[in-house]
C-alpha cells in the first residue's frame, strides 16, 4: 500500500512540474501595437511583369499606382537593380550582378507624377533591350516613391512600392535545375508543422517550381493540402518553406510534399509527431517514475 502511494506522489509532483514548465515557457501571446495609419497611401499593381524579347527590340507597358490614402502627394518613378541575397530570397535591390541591370532598359516618358486620394494612374515606360544583349534571365524593379510635403524641416519617411522585372532575353536559353532535397522533421513542438524545400537552378534564365503540402491524420483522411509555385533566378538555391499554421498542440500525421521543377516531380513523406516540450517532459517523468518503480517493486521483503 505504501508503494501504491509513493509511486502516485511521485505521478502527481511529475504531472505538477510538467504543468508548470508549460506555463512558465509556453510562448507569451502579446497585445498588437496599433501603430497610427498614415494618411499617405500608395498601392502599385502587377507586383511582377514578364517579357520575352529579342535583343535590340522594345517593349511598352504601364503600372498602375492607386493612392489609398486620404491626401494628395507627389510620387516618383524610377528603376533599380533586383537580385537575393540568401537562400530565402531576402530582396537585394542593390545588387551589382551583371544580369541585374534590367532595370537600365527602363524608360518613363516622366519621372514626377501627382496623385489625389482615391485617384488611379496607368504610369506607361518602355523596356528596350540592347542589341548587344546576353540571352537568358535579366532582372530589374520599377519603384513608385511617395514624394511628403515639407514638413517645416523635419526629416520625412517616404514610402515606396515596386514591380519587379523578369526580362528573358531570347537567343541560346538554357532551362536546367533540380529539387536539391526535401527536409521534413519527425518531431515539432509547436504549430505551425514545416517542411523545407530546396530548388537549384543551373542554367541561364529562372523558371518556376511548384511544391504541395499534404497532410493525413492516423486514419489516412487528409486534414490540411496546400500547393505554391515560385520563380528560381539562375545560380540562386533557394529555399522554400512549406506550412500548416492550425495544428492541433497534440497529433500524429504523414506529411507529403510534393516538388516538381521543369517538369520532374520530386515526392518524399514522413511521419511527424507534434507535441509541446512540456508534454514530451511529462511523458519521459512518467516512465521514468514506472521504470523506478518497478525496479523498487522486485526488492525482497526483510
Amino acid at each position: 500500500m505504501r508503494r501504491q502511494y509513493t509511486f502516485q506522489y511521485i505521478l502527481l509532483t511529475g504531472l505538477l512540474a510538467a504543468l508548470s514548465f508549460g506555463i512558465i515557457f509556453s510562448p507569451v501571446s502579446k497585445a498588437a501595437t496599433t501603430d497610427t495609419a498614415s494618411a499617405e497611401g500608395i498601392t502599385l499593381s502587377p507586383v511582377d511583369k514578364r517579357y520575352s524579347v529579342d535583343a535590340g527590340l522594345t517593349k511598352s507597358d504601364t503600372i498602375t499606382v492607386l493612392n489609398d490614402g486620404q491626401v494628395a502627394y507627389d510620387f516618383l518613378v524610377y528603376g533599380a537593380p533586383f537580385w537575393v541575397k540568401d537562400a530565402q530570397y531576402t530582396p537585394d535591390f542593390a545588387s551589382e550582378r551583371a544580369n541585374a541591370d534590367a532595370y537600365k532598359w527602363v524608360r518613363f516618358p516622366q519621372s514626377k507624377w501627382h496623385i489625389e486620394p482615391r485617384q488611379t494612374i496607368n504610369v506607361p515606360f518602355t523596356v528596350t533591350v540592347p542589341k548587344d544583349g546576353a540571352p537568358g534571365g535579366h532582372y530589374g524593379a520599377i519603384f513608385a516613391e511617395v514624394q511628403p510635403a515639407d514638413a517645416g524641416g523635419g526629416v520625412a519617411r517616404k514610402k515606396r512600392v515596386g514591380s519587379i522585372l523578369y526580362v528573358n532575353v531570347n537567343g541560346k536559353i538554357q532551362r536546367a535545375g533540380e529539387t536539391e532535397s526535401i527536409s521534413i522533421d519527425w518531431l515539432q513542438n509547436h504549430s505551425p508543422v514545416r517542411a523545407n524545400v530546396r530548388v537549384n537552378n543551373t542554367g541561364n534564365t529562372d523558371f518556376p517550381a511548384k511544391q504541395s503540402l499534404t497532410v493525413a491524420n492516423v486514419f489516412g483522411h487528409i486534414v490540411y493540402q496546400a500547393s505554391q509555385e515560385v520563380s528560381i533566378l539562375p545560380d540562386s538555391p533557394r529555399s522554400i518553406i512549406l506550412e500548416w499554421s492550425k495544428v492541433p498542440w497534440l497529433g500524429f500525421y504523414k506529411a507529403t510534399v510534393t516538388s516538381t521543377v521543369l517538369d520532374k516531380t520530386t515526392t518524399k513523406g514522413s511521419y511527424v509527431l507534434v507535441a509541446p516540450v512540456w508534454f514530451l517532459v511529462l511523458v519521459i517523468f512518467v516512465c521514468g517514475a514506472g521504470v523506478v518503480y518497478a525496479i523498487r517493486g522486485r526488492k525482497p521483503r526483510r
